[in-house]
């Protein structure tokens, strides 16, 4: 299918740079993933626990398999965004992301309707297949399409952009939990992701096709300006766009520091998201001020977000790699005295800090240090190597918690990550394409 980058809306008639445009969007299009990333999966766990009868160790198992197979596709997608576009990559993933939706609404009559095989493999099966679906359009595609975007549109001014994108996405990250489990008590499970399908499979593909564009080079516009490219000469709309493959990124010690500080944050956040109401009442808590802990963290997270994401324009990344491993650590040492005021406060502080930073580390960063040319297959691995390591959280700590009792004991195990990360940090090399 063609899509001209002229209809229906045209981005040279727009009268200010139409990347600023595509900044509220791209917002748009994280937020529709939500109910694909842990956050707002998390606010389901309990309903489904009772409904399956499933283990929570079960439950956690089958999300780390519908997340890493999704999270091994994903860099083949990469490849994909490059050819397709973000316009057209958003669309699928939109359509695809309220089929899974529509699908998971509907868990307990499929079952019924099925009902001369056993519940137990029915519903092993059925889970497996919707959560590899929400992971991979969710939190894989859909993040990944409206990140890639904004980091096309912007290069000088990339770190401006991606401090909106990165104020508005991380209160909603934060915010997630506690929105989700108030849609699922007002509608149920069920009635919540039937709502949630028809907005984002309508609603985004919709906007996606109205809106979104793939570069301002394709629009006849040049990157962070808006200055119609009417006269320029070929060569100058080639060489707009520079940057290395992922094979040469690979090669780079910047690239496995950044993916490193970024999979470790995948791994403690999600695990910890994942079961944050049971390590509340691990810690004497009540559910509804376990998840209520995200809100704080939020006031920490916005501005960290905004603040680190106007620094990438300024500072080397390595100083951010290391600052985000140093938060981690923090977080994940202090979640251990979550029943203490200190451990509270602390938890939050350290936590908060790091995921302020995550956005800018992929949003930002990647592009700054790799370029513009190849940024969707690049982040198509950056995000799938993340992907990976998020479905190890929430078994990893389900396992040690069979074992002593204790989640938050997991969590202080993790700790190792960050202190590799923080070594690491040290001793890259900055590759800034094109500066």
């Amino acid at each position: 299918m063609k899509l001209s980058p002229f209809k229906p809306i045209n981005p040279q008639g727009i009268p200010f740079y139409y990347g600023w445009l595509l900044v509220p969007l791209a917002v748009v299009g994280v937020l529709m993933s939500l109910p694909g990333q842990t956050a707002g999966f998390s606010a389901f766990i309990e309903p489904l626990l009772v409904v399956t009868g499933f283990s929570r160790t079960l439950l956690s198992l089958l999300y780390m398999i519908g997340t890493v197979v999704s999270g091994m596709l994903l860099p083949a997608m990469g490849g994909l965004l490059d050819a397709w576009g973000s316009r057209k990559m958003m669309m699928f993933a939109s359509i695809m992301m309220g089929v899974t939706l529509f699908f998971l609404s509907n868990l307990t009559a499929i079952v019924e309707a099925l009902s001369w095989i056993p519940p137990l493999y029915t519903h092993i099966v059925l889970l497996t297949l919707g959560i590899f679906s929400l992971r991979f359009f969710g939190q894989g595609l859909l993040t990944m399409t409206a990140n890639t975007m904004v980091g096309k549109w912007f290069d000088k001014k990339r770190g401006r952009a991606i401090a909106i994108l990165g104020v508005v996405n991380t209160f909603a990250f934060s915010a997630t939990p506690a929105v989700m489990a108030a849609l699922v008590a007002a509608m149920g499970w069920s009635g919540a992701w039937l709502f949630l399908a028809s907005v984002v499979g309508f609603g985004m593909t919709v906007t996606a096709y109205i809106f979104y564009r793939d570069t301002p080079e394709s629009c006849g516009l040049l990157v962070d300006g808006g200055v119609a490219l009417h006269h320029a000469h070929e060569s100058m709309r080639s060489s707009a766009l520079s940057g290395l493959s992922r094979g040469e990124a690979v090669s780079t010690k910047a690239f496995w520091a950044i993916v490193l500080v970024l999979a470790t944050s995948a791994l403690g956040m999600t695990g910890i998201t994942f079961h944050i109401q049971a390590i509340g009442m691990q810690s004497g808590m009540s559910i509804e001020q376990a998840v209520a802990i995200f809100i704080p963290i939020s006031f920490i997270a916005i501005p960290t977000s905004f603040l680190s994401a106007m620094l990438t324009e300024r500072i080397k990344a390595n100083y951010l790699v290391a600052f985000m491993a140093a938060s981690q650590l923090l977080g994940f040492l202090s979640i251990y005295f979550l029943d203490t005021s200190a451990g509270y406060l602390l938890t939050i502080l350290g936590l908060g800090l790091a995921s302020g930073l995550m956005g800018t580390m992929q949003s930002a960063v990647v592009p700054k240090v790799f370029g513009r040319l190849h940024l969707g297959s690049i982040n198509g691995l950056v995000t799938s190597l993340t992907v990976i390591m998020s479905a190890l959280g929430p078994l990893f700590l389900s396992a040690i918690n069979d074992v002593t009792g204790s989640l938050k004991t997991g969590v202080t195990i993790m700790s190792v990550l960050p202190v590799i990360a923080l070594v690491l940090s040290f001793r890259m090399r900055d590759t800034f394409v094109g500066h």
